[in-house]
């Protein structure tokens, strides 16, 4: 896996609610997103450093577009919801888990992504819940916490 991958497969949602493809112009002030032009084309630039068939050239211009997946999760909430009010549940998923466990992924730098990835391939998931299970100061072994 490489760091910043999409989300989802690129090219899975064929018949995707919404259009798969993002220009910056589109990204400025979003919810989780930066407020300028320049702001997002650096997080863009730094997502899709390893991720190149996340971004896309513009036909006829100089400008890239971006895979939606790059987005932060609260920047999916509104993109979808504007585009398709009463089905942004639907397109982003209702595991809570899941979205939680993506959450705290997006809130870590890149560097502790890599790191984190690395540590799970080289020791295997088992290795962390270890970690976890184990940790006498953990207070949620026992159930989850919320």
């Amino acid at each position: 896996m490489k760091k910043n991958q999409p989300v989802v497969d690129i090219d899975q949602n064929k018949d995707s609610l919404i259009s798969e493809w993002l220009a910056i112009k589109e990204m400025i002030g979003l919810p989780g997103m930066p407020g300028s032009a320049q702001g997002c084309h650096k997080m863009m630039v730094r997502m899709t450093r390893d991720n190149p068939e996340a971004k896309r050239k513009i036909p006829g211009t100089k400008a890239y577009e971006y895979h939606f997946s790059l987005l932060p999760r609260e920047t999916l909430k509104v993109v979808f919801t504007q585009n398709h009010p009463g089905h942004a549940q639907e397109c982003i998923g209702s595991n809570k888990l899941l979205n939680q466990w993506m959450d705290i992924f997006h809130s870590m730098s890149t560097k502790e992504q890599e790191q984190v990835v690395a540590y799970v391939f080289r020791h295997g998931f088992s290795s962390i819940l270890n970690l976890v299970i184990n940790n006498p100061q953990n207070d949620c072994r026992d159930e989850p916490c919320d």
